[in-house]
């Protein structure tokens, strides 16, 4: 495996591209960013249906670092979702994000009976 690179700087010759920091008698090396969309790759609970599971869908972050590491990619772009619960119609997509950085509370319904969580979160 190469060495990575230094810190990424706006390209002298193509101001549109990212480069590898000249030094040591190096030339500018040109970098392309390159990785794959994932919507779900900092949070567990993202599934399909409507309703949420009790236990959210764990996202396996190791088979995706994997997966960029077999494709040659070099870029991840952490998505994290502010509302932690909704719907995505369209493809019947469920999100039941966590964890949230930020305490709660929250109301939950089990075997008949109402319980209030006073802090959830991180």
């Amino acid at each position: 495996m190469s060495q990575p690179f230094g810190p990424l700087v706006v390209s002298k010759t193509n101001p549109r591209y990212f480069a590898a920091a000249e030094g040591n008698g190096h030339p500018e090396k040109l970098i392309y960013l390159t990785g794959c969309h994932v919507n779900n790759n900092l949070h567990d609970g993202l599934g399909f249906g409507r309703e949420c599971p009790e236990d959210p869908e764990l996202f396996d972050f190791d088979a995706y670092l994997e997966l960029l590491s077999q494709r040659g990619h070099n870029f991840i772009r952490l998505w994290r979702w502010e509302q932690f619960q909704g719907h995505l119609e369209p493809a019947d997509v469920h999100f039941c994000m966590t964890p949230q950085p930020w305490p709660r509370t929250r109301t939950r319904v089990r075997q008949g009976r109402q319980a209030e969580i006073r802090s959830v979160g991180l």
